[in-house]
């Protein structure tokens, strides 16, 4: 990983603080919030800084970089800089989602009170994972997180306890009595009570256990397969001179996929590795900028996915991919 190089600066060091976050797969994240603008009343560097501590505690790397990086944010006055970076974003927060547009309709009342009265398992309740299809893919759905989390808290039937998101791209760790099948209608109900999320469609929800099942596996195997040039930390692999990003898809069925990279006719940027299941783990190399090609999300590298599988099924498959890393970020809001 990066040198140890300290800075003494009293605030947040932006310039360490982008390659930091670089160094651990958050590139485009930190492309961002470098070239983005603070709305009105906020100082630039102020809310830059803000965002970047955010960024850097959803990923529980903040005591890193204040440990390599920023020792003055380990003192009383590094942390009420810290304190007081998050209350900027959540005062900008609280008036933006003042002012959003949320609608409610009697149908989708009517559909949360079904819910409510139907599909229940037998049994106690068991922890499951929801992810979104489609939530960071396009630029119309792109809705906060804070935004997310109050429409689950707000339209989820009482059956179905939200536990808490990951990132803004759909990732949400729910606890329910009922069917997965149900669990998908309330999650869909609650989200499209906002007009920018009217048209979602596709949400995966499966059992806690099996995901994590999934997801240890997966580094166990890397791990004995490349030893020191997987990072289980940051599910990043070296391989042929480039950074891969390894994580699961879900698939809407089971299916038997054999390992296989994708595309066939050059240089692969995908490689599936086979299994059988709704879970299928792959590894996904980074674009650089040179190559001129568009980027994809390191917590939603659908596209990427849905061609490869597509291509091995020899027909349109939709697919839900997530990286390892947010995997595991939902994970520990159980």
């Amino acid at each position: 990983m990066m040198g140890n190089h300290k800075n003494f600066s009293i605030e947040l060091p932006l310039r360490n603080a982008y390659p930091f976050a670089k160094s651990y797969g958050l590139g485009r994240e930190s492309d961002e919030i470098q070239g983005i603008c603070p709305p009105e009343g906020i100082h630039e560097s102020v809310y830059r800084r803000a965002l970047m501590s955010e960024l850097l505690t959803a990923h529980d790397l903040l005591c890193e970089f204040v440990r390599d990086f920023w020792p003055h944010g380990s003192t009383p006055e590094g942390r009420n800089l810290l304190t007081r970076y998050q209350r900027v974003l959540q005062r900008h927060r609280k008036e933006q989602a003042g002012s959003g547009s949320t609608y409610d309709t009697v149908p989708g009342r009517l559909r949360q009170t079904e819910l409510a009265v139907g599909g229940l398992r037998k049994g106690s309740a068991i922890n499951f994972l929801a992810f979104v299809r489609g939530m960071a893919m396009f630029g119309k759905r792109r809705v906060l997180k804070s935004v997310q989390e109050d429409l689950l808290r707000t339209h989820l039937p009482g059956v179905v306890k939200f536990l808490g998101a990951f990132d803004k791209s759909g990732n949400y760790a729910l606890r329910s009595a009922m069917e997965s099948k149900q669990v998908v209608a309330a999650v869909l109900n609650a989200l499209q009570q906002n007009q920018k999320l009217c048209d979602l469609r596709y949400v995966t929800v499966l059992p806690e256990s099996d995901v994590c099942s999934a997801l240890v596996q997966l580094s166990k195997e890397l791990a004995m397969e490349y030893g020191e040039r997987f990072n289980q930390r940051s599910f990043g692999l070296l391989l042929e001179g480039r950074t891969w990003r390894a994580g699961l898809t879900f698939l809407s069925e089971s299916r038997s996929v054999s390992p296989f990279a994708f595309p066939t006719d050059h240089s692969p940027t995908v490689r599936i590795l086979g299994g059988t299941g709704c879970i299928i783990p792959f590894i996904k190399r980074e674009e650089r900028k040179d190559e001129g090609e568009r980027r994809i999300s390191l917590g939603e590298p659908t596209r990427a996915l849905d061609k490869a599988i597509s291509s091995y099924c020899g027909y349109s498959v939709a697919t839900t991919s997530r990286t390892g890393n947010t995997i595991r970020g939902i994970l520990q809001k159980f």
